[in-house]
């Protein structure tokens, strides 16, 4: 803005030179009138030697009250007068006596000729800052736009991601308690797994002690006592007629024991073996979810650095629009004069141009005054 705040001045004082311009054009104007009454009356008294007749003065100075009561120039009004009221006896013309009024004539007629061609270049100026003024106004509003729904986007984006996060930070806690559940647990049912283990390897060893013994001396005594021993067994419902024999039903128990045993075993492996598979599971999933939600604040990251930006891009936008707004108002006063068109000022000019060209023709060329 500060460009055009810039070329505005510029052309306001170039403006104001072309006023000036104009002013000069008109003091001109009325030395002409000045001038020409002095010059004919000085072809007056030249006229009956030289006995020369105008014989388009009349047209001119019709040509010259037309222009000057068409567009209110008194000046050439004043100058058609002039000329009128001192050709009007027989219209005599010395064009000798006439060279100063040319020469003004010449004068003018190039200013008049600058403050077009100034005033032309002024318009295209006007023309091209109000387009470049209207596109700059449109991109802005345009920019304003795209940015608002954008700010809403991301701003909707935000607030998903931050949902997300917490719903991942959630479920890693819910993980996490969840592996130190199962962690806790299966510590436990290792813990009953062992001294289930060491109690049945304790009365395998106990029952196979106690067969051993039977095949000695002792055998009778041994099945009596292991009968009582056996009655606080967990198989203490088991009677001596199942076996047949006290050394049978040793047996059998000790099979039983160690069935009880390998059971108790691949249990264990079994429910180890789901544990470490929970855990694997656990840990493949925390650490996509881990992952995942990295991503997720990378993402809201670049989100909330993009709003930022944003609103900041938003707000310089809004401050641009009302500079160009007001840089649009203020070229108003000097390329919309609301009093009267360029194109009315351009054809107001070149007929005032004309004529004066037409006028100083007929004064530079003899033989046109015959």
């Amino acid at each position: 803005m500060e460009k055009y705040s810039h070329e505005f001045d510029g052309r306001v004082a170039d403006r104001n030179q072309e006023v000036a311009a104009t002013t000069s054009a008109l003091d001109a104007l009325q030395e002409v009138t000045a001038g020409a009454k002095g010059a004919v009356e000085s072809l007056v008294q030249t006229t009956a030697r030289r006995g020369l007749t105008c014989r388009r003065c009349p047209e001119v100075v019709q040509n010259l009250l037309k222009v000057g009561e068409q567009w209110k120039e008194a000046s050439l009004v004043q100058l058609a007068s002039a000329i009128k009221s001192q050709t009007k006896s027989g219209q005599f013309f010395d064009p000798t006596a006439m060279a100063p009024v040319r020469d003004l004539l010449h004068n003018l007629i190039t200013k008049l000729e600058d403050e077009l061609s100034a005033e032309t270049s002024h318009k295209e100026w006007c023309d091209t800052e109000k387009a470049q003024s209207a596109t700059a106004k449109e991109e802005r509003t345009h920019n304003i736009g795209s940015l608002t729904a954008e700010i809403e986007q991301l701003s909707t984006q935000i607030a998903q991601l931050s949902s997300d996060i917490m719903f991942l930070h959630a479920e890693l806690i819910r993980v996490q308690q969840e592996t130190d559940d199962s962690i806790r647990l299966r510590n436990e049912e290792h813990e009953a797994f062992v001294q289930a283990k060491k109690d049945h390897e304790e009365v395998i060893g106990a029952l196979g002690k106690a067969m051993d013994a039977l095949s000695g001396q002792y055998a009778l005594f041994v099945q009596v006592a292991a009968r009582k021993e056996l009655s606080t067994a967990p198989f203490a419902s088991y009677t001596a007629g199942d076996g047949g024999s006290a050394l049978a039903m040793l047996q059998d128990l000790h099979n039983k024991y160690s069935s009880a045993l390998t059971a108790l075993e691949q249990g264990e492996a079994q429910a180890q073996g789901g544990h470490e598979q929970l855990l694997a599971t656990n840990e493949q999933f925390r650490k996509d979810t881990q992952q995942t939600k990295q991503a997720k604040e990378t993402e809201k990251r670049t989100a909330s650095e993009r709003l930022a930006d944003a609103k900041a891009e938003l707000t310089a936008n809004h401050r641009e629009l009302a500079e160009v707004v007001q840089y649009i108002a203020d070229l108003r006063p000097s390329c919309d004069d609301i009093r009267v068109t360029f194109e009315e000022r351009k054809k107001r000019r070149e007929a005032e141009i004309d004529a004066l060209k037409e006028t100083l023709t007929v004064l530079e060329d003899p033989t046109m005054a015959r």
